[in-house]
């Protein structure tokens, strides 16, 4: 199993994989917003999900996210 350590090494590490788990997205901060922390988590997940379709097609995938938004992030980049 490949590590990923930056955006660059993204491709490499999931090349072929068969299950990729999202266990979820970055804590909320003081001062920080439920929209900043949504965006914040949106844009990873996006990041991954492409990451993953692009790399690893026989995947299952799971996030510990609301499934609503996953469910609507993997229609919007089908």
């Amino acid at each position: 199993m490949a590590a990923f350590t930056g955006a660059g090494e993204l491709a490499a590490a999931l090349k072929d994989v068969d299950v990729v788990v999202i266990p979820a997205g970055v804590p909320r901060k003081p001062g920080m917003t439920r929209d900043d922390l949504f965006n914040i988590n949106a844009g990873i997940v996006r990041t991954l999900i492409e990451a993953v379709a692009d790399n690893c097609p026989n995947v299952s995938a799971d996030a510990d996210l609301p499934l609503v938004f996953v469910s609507w992030l993997v229609n919007k980049f089908d």
